[in-house]
């Protein structure tokens, strides 16, 4: 963008506000000479003009003389893009020929050829280096990025003027309001504030307009390096993402076993009639029924786990550091491997509720080195459990 064009839109009448809000769009991706590539797409997100209205703007302002538009053709033939041309006082752009700016004017090209020599002899191969071609019109967006590329983040910068332009259409009256004042406050902060002060804006806005005030204080107030309006508006902090802990994995299997080495966490649920007579008649053994009653009623977590697990596929939400560092003690064991026929072995001797069936899964996480190195993990976890009921599944 070039302040070249906001000035001439700041100087003439668009016959409506709309209108003059599409042209401050269009100069706001304009160049020197007030020519843009700005597509529609553009100007409706920066305008919040409806698709219609920018079309029929654009008729207006070309009928109106403020504006013309020539249609670029890509080889193929099909329609590219539209080159929009703003009326600033009859400056034409830079044509693509050497006698345009960019290059050398013909007459400056036929006093550097040297005449032809009286005697007929051929010329010499002229010293002066043949004329540079003239690059061809990039899009505004990698325009801005080559400039920004070779400029330095503070001062009023093309690139600091148009974050300016892109950050405070929306303030009251800005359209209408005195530039230089804002600019000149502008230039004085740093590109890291001039970031903060623009990411702010519309929080302070809207801060105003729910405090009650129907005019916003002058930008230039709002820029002035004594008052920092802006840092009484910071962006939300970022709300960090919930944990999560798949099931039968590292933390998932490092939760579940710290709930059992620490003991029950319920009182196992009395024998029924029918299974004292059955024990009575020699059908089933009392250690076995008491142990079976002790790993369905004793650990209501872990069988919340199992369930979630076998029925839904859910891991482990809302877990922290400690769980984390628990679940670098745990190890992959394959299905039906020795390890893992020991582990439900050790289950079945302490009245541990046992796994749900894994799935596709070719194994789960149990601590390191067997039932046999389950010393070590409790060790790690009397130093780190914080009696934490947390939230377990989902």
């Amino acid at each position: 963008m070039s302040w070249q064009a906001t000035a001439w839109v700041s100087s003439i009448e668009a016959g409506g506000a709309s209108g003059k809000l599409l042209l401050y769009a269009l100069a706001n991706y304009a160049d020197e000479n007030g020519r843009t590539f700005a597509g529609d797409e553009r100007i409706m997100r920066d305008t919040e003009l409806s698709e219609r209205a920018v079309r029929d703007w654009k008729r207006k302002l070309v009928e109106a003389g403020l504006i013309s538009i020539e249609r670029r053709r890509r080889p193929g033939g099909d329609f590219d893009l539209d080159v929009i041309q703003l009326a600033m006082g009859g400056v034409e752009p830079p044509a693509n020929s050497a006698g345009s700016a960019t290059g050398k004017s013909c007459r400056d090209h036929r006093q550097m050829t040297p005449p032809p020599p009286a005697n007929g002899a051929v010329p010499p191969a002229p010293p002066y280096k043949a004329e540079p071609s003239v690059e061809p019109p990039v899009e505004p967006i990698e325009r801005e990025a080559r400039e920004a590329d070779q400029e330095k983040p503070e001062g009023l910068t093309k690139r600091a003027e148009g974050l300016f332009y892109r950050s405070f259409t929306a303030w009251d009256r800005f359209a209408v309001s005195p530039k230089q004042p804002m600019l000149e406050a502008w230039g004085k902060l740093t590109w890291t504030e001039m970031q903060a002060a623009a990411e702010a804006v519309p929080r302070y806005l809207a801060a105003k307009k729910v405090a009650g005030m129907k005019h916003a204080p002058a930008i230039s107030t709002y820029l002035d390096l004594n008052e920092r309006l802006w840092e009484g508006f910071p962006a939300p902090a970022e709300e960090t993402k919930p944990s999560y802990a798949p099931a039968f994995g590292p933390v998932w299997a490092a939760i579940r076993m710290r709930d059992l080495v620490t003991g029950p966490k319920a009182q196992p649920a009395p024998l029924k009639g029918w299974e004292e007579r059955a024990i009575a008649d020699g059908t089933f053994d009392r250690e076995a029924l008491l142990k079976a009653n002790q790993a369905r009623s004793c650990w209501p977590m872990v069988n919340a786990l199992h369930f979630s697990a076998e029925t839904r596929g859910l891991g482990i939400h809302n877990f922290g550091p400690d769980e984390e560092e628990l679940g670098k003690l745990c190890e992959f064991v394959p299905i039906d491997c020795d390890v893992w026929k020991a582990w439900k072995a050790e289950h079945e001797r302490r009245g541990w509720p046992w796994l749900p069936d894994p799935g596709s899964m070719r194994g789960v996480y149990f601590p390191v080195g067997g039932p046999g190195g389950l010393e070590a993990f409790e060790q790690a976890v009397r130093g780190n459990h914080d009696a934490g009921g947390r939230e377990a599944a989902e």
